[in-house]
């Protein structure tokens, strides 16, 4: 057996691997709206994605740091920092609120010695992240209910991410995403009712994980995957 057709194979069945979950953590399809926790309503089952901060992840985190980060700011680099770590990810990306010199009342996301975010100013909120890297929060400034991502299509702008949903009538404006899971599926509050927020593959998606999947099975059942005889 030709070793580059296994090879080719074996390439071809890692994309499987990689290129759908890349694709449910960067792609955002449309969401469905399932109102929760209100009478006759179903429960609120969606648990924060973010955990509590280890101390390794915090390593490193000092005034020295807030003052890289913001000493772009009149006055900010002159501290002390007062903040409070509120959840990490598996990737070690932290969230937390800040407050410093010069009326700095903020919040942040940290990684691995380096502020990465953020300067807008507070009721602007975060309130949990998940390991794909999704951020959720409050954004009065920029729509209220605030999504983004780290390290995405427009890294450090941190630009709130504005849903579609199946519901047309469903507006986010004026409330808060206050959860997000690593199925990217989100809860809102809008006033004194939730809302489950859970996003619907596009038939795309779906079609090239099952173009991947029967390729990787004709593959194998054509033998194509054994080792290549020496």
């Amino acid at each position: 057996m030709n070793s580059s057709v296994n090879r080719r194979t074996a390439a071809y069945c890692l994309a499987l691997v990689f290129i759908c979950p890349l694709i449910r953590a960067t792609i955002l399809p449309p969401y469905s709206v399932i109102p929760c926790s209100g009478p006759g309503q179903v429960a609120c089952s969606i648990l924060p994605g973010g955990m509590t901060p280890t101390a390794a992840q915090l390593q490193g985190l000092t005034d020295n740091v807030f003052d890289a980060y913001y000493h772009q700011l009149a006055g900010g680099s002159t501290g002390p920092y007062h903040w409070t770590a509120k959840a990490s990810n598996k990737d070690g990306i932290v969230i937390g609120s800040l407050h410093g010199p010069n009326q700095i009342n903020t919040q942040f996301v940290y990684q691995n010695g380096q502020i990465l975010c953020c300067t807008t100013d507070e009721p602007f909120t975060l309130y949990d992240i998940n390991d794909n890297g999704f951020i959720v929060g409050l954004d009065p400034y920029s729509g209220w209910s605030y999504l983004a991502q780290v390290g995405g299509v427009a890294p450090n702008t941190y630009a709130n991410i504005h849903l579609t949903f199946t519901d047309p009538t469903f507006d986010p404006f004026y409330g808060r995403f206050t959860r997000i899971d690593d199925q990217n599926r989100i809860l809102a509050e809008l006033g004194r009712q939730e809302y489950m927020l859970a996003p619907i593959p596009e038939p795309g998606s779906i079609i090239l994980f099952v173009t991947l999947l029967v390729g990787c099975v004709v593959a194998k059942r054509a033998g194509f995957l054994s080792r290549p005889s020496r």
